[in-house]
C-alpha cells in the first residue's frame, strides 16, 4: 500500500452564495490531455453555477482561491492516494520554478508559504484569511505564470510503489477531475502516471518487477523505446498501464518532485 505524505487543475471557481466543494494523496495533473499524456482541469466556465472572479494584476485574492481549494477538501469519494496543491507554471520555456516565494497578507496575517521544485504551494483554509480576503503574493510578475489547483499522486518516501496502487490513484484522479466538471477528460481513461523529476537529477531509472519469486527488475521505458523525455525544466518517465502486468511493484531511484496521471 502506498502511505499518504504532504506532497488536477482548476482556475479560481466561486460558488453561487456558497462555498461547497469536496478532497486525497499520489498523482500530479497539468495542462491539456494529448500527447504528454498529462491532464488539464476545467475552467470555471466550464462548471454550472460558477463564475470568475477578477483579481488584480499584482495579488491574487485568497477568497477566490479559497473557494477553489475546498471543492477538493470536501469531496466525498475515495482520495486516498491523490493531493491538491496550487501550482505556478512560467509560461515561458526553460524558465523553472527556482526562488519563487509566495506570501499571504492580511490586516492580521503575514504567511510565507514555500514552493517545491514543481511551483507547487499547499494553501492553508483558514477562516480569518477568508474573513479579511487576504492577498496572495508572488515575488514575481503574476502575468508570466499559469496559476492553478493541481491534482497529483503522493510519493513515497522509498520510491516503492504497488502497481494496483497506482492505477487506483490514477483513477482517483480521473473521478475527482469529472466531479468538478473538467470537459477535457471526457470519453478518456487512465493510461499511465509520469514521474517528473528535475533536469539536473541523476540516477533517474524507473524499473518494474511482476510479482512472483523468481521476477527480475525491467526498466521502464515508453512506447519507442525511450526510458526518459526531457521537457523544460524536467525529465520524465512514463509508466503506461497496458505495457506492463497489473500485479507488480516500480521502483524510483530518484525521488520524483511529482507523480502525474496520464488521461489519453
Amino acid at each position: 500500500m502506498i502511505k499518504t505524505t504532504s506532497s488536477l487543475l482548476l482556475t479560481l471557481l466561486l460558488t453561487s452564495g456558497v462555498a461547497a466543494a469536496q478532497t486525497p494523496a499520489l498523482i500530479g495533473v497539468a495542462g491539456a490531455a494529448g500527447a504528454t499524456g498529462t491532464v488539464g482541469v476545467a475552467s470555471s466556465t466550464d462548471l454550472p453555477g460558477k463564475q470568475i472572479l477578477s483579481e488584480e494584476s499584482e495579488w491574487i485574492s485568497y477568497r477566490n482561491t479559497y473557494r477553489t481549494m475546498i471543492w477538493f477538501e470536501k469531496y466525498g469519494k475515495p482520495k486516498n492516494f491523490i493531493q491538491r496543491h496550487y501550482r505556478f507554471i512560467p509560461k515561458e520555456k526553460n524558465t523553472s520554478a527556482e526562488h519563487l516565494t509566495l506570501s499571504l497578507r492580511s490586516r492580521s496575517l503575514q504567511l510565507d508559504l514555500p514552493l517545491d521544485a514543481y511551483g507547487r504551494a499547499s494553501i492553508p483554509l483558514m477562516k480569518t484569511a477568508y474573513d479579511e480576503n487576504a492577498e496572495l503574493r508572488l515575488n514575481r510578475k503574476l502575468d508570466t505564470y499559469t496559476r492553478q489547483p493541481w491534482i497529483s499522486l503522493i510519493s513515497r518516501p522509498d520510491g516503492l510503489y504497488d502497481a494496483s496502487d497506482l492505477r487506483t490513484a490514477c483513477n482517483q484522479a480521473l473521478d475527482y477531475l469529472r466531479y468538478v466538471g473538467d470537459t477535457s477528460i471526457n470519453n478518456k481513461k487512465c493510461t499511465g502516471v509520469k514521474f517528473i523529476y528535475l533536469h539536473t537529477a541523476t540516477d533517474v531509472i524507473l524499473k518494474f518487477k511482476s510479482t512472483g519469486q523468481s521476477s527480475t527488475w525491467t526498466e521502464v521505458t515508453d512506447k519507442q523505446g525511450a526510458a526518459i523525455t526531457n521537457a523544460s525544466n524536467y525529465k520524465s518517465i512514463t509508466y503506461q498501464f497496458a505495457a506492463w502486468s497489473q500485479q507488480g511493484q516500480i521502483l524510483s531511484a530518484t525521488a520524483p518532485i511529482s507523480i502525474d496521471p496520464v488521461f489519453e
